[in-house]
């Protein structure tokens, strides 16, 4: 398995990460159409497809920065989930050698303990901050709560304020 990064909607690919982006996140917690597209030429977004013997299996949507990588939105297609190719994917941005860090909704009920519990079986680690996600639209105005997990350890307070930092100038709709 490869990911392979899409900078253009002129893609092969853009469409169906998008299709699965759209269907696997609730929309306060992506991006619309047109925010994606234009946050595609920022140099430390990877908006990727996940892709094994040419068949497009899931996304990975990463911000990598100079010290950190932020995985934004990572889903795989419906019927390839419990195969093994999410711990594969996760792989794949552990394999850069660079700390990890992600956002999940509070474990509250049986997918999201899953979905923590998928990590946790990967090396993540939940960490102990209060967090507000940035603001993916203009009309956002509440505040949607995150935990946030970290691999390979978990992160100081001033390596968390730092990302938090990073986070505000650069990922937040219209930076």
């Amino acid at each position: 398995m490869h990911s392979e990064r899409i900078t253009t909607k002129s893609h092969p690919l853009f469409e169906k990460a998008c299709a699965l982006y759209e269907t696997a996140f609730p929309w306060e917690e992506r991006r619309d159409r047109e925010e994606q597209l234009r946050i595609l030429a920022k140099p430390d977004y990877h908006c990727t497809a996940l892709v094994e013997n040419g068949e497009f299996l899931g996304i990975l949507f990463y911000w990598q920065a100079e010290d950190i990588i932020f995985l934004e939105h990572f889903a795989t297609l419906p019927h390839l989930r419990g195969h093994g190719i999410g711990a594969k994917a996760l792989k794949l941005l552990q394999d850069m050698g660079k700390p990890i860090l992600l956002e999940i909704e509070p474990p509250c009920d049986e997918m999201t303990h899953r979905r923590c519990g998928f990590y946790r079986r990967n090396g993540f680690l939940m960490n102990p901050y209060f967090h507000i996600q940035v603001k993916l639209h203009r009309e956002d105005e509440e505040d949607v709560e995150l935990k946030v997990l970290t691999w390979p350890e978990e992160f100081s307070p001033a390596e968390y304020e730092a990302f938090r930092a990073y986070m505000l100038r650069e990922i937040g709709f219209g930076c």
